[in-house]
């Protein structure tokens, strides 16, 4: 399993950082599928993968649908400190 960090906080972009490359990509339908797309050339499926960002607003709501859409493991921090996991049995 894997961990991506994202920062979703402004509307045209993310910043992605996966332990060792940073990458930055449109907060879009392109750039969600170029996430995808990159996500699945590393890992070869979505199922071994967690996105971790923070809520940002309508910033972030495209993200959360994205990761709801494709089943994609997300791990949402809240300020009472619980992590709030999506798409995820665990």
């Amino acid at each position: 399993s894997s961990c991506i960090f994202i920062s979703s906080y402004k509307e045209a972009s993310m910043e992605l950082f996966d332990g060792e490359k940073h990458y930055s990509l449109k907060n879009s339908k392109k750039g969600f599928q170029q996430l995808k797309s990159l996500l699945l050339g590393q890992h070869g499926s979505l199922d071994s993968v967690a996105l971790i960002y923070e809520v940002t607003g309508i910033y972030s709501y495209p993200l959360t649908l994205f990761c709801a859409e494709e089943k994609i493991k997300a791990v949402i921090p809240n300020r009472n400190n619980q992590p709030i996991i999506q798409g995820s049995t665990v």
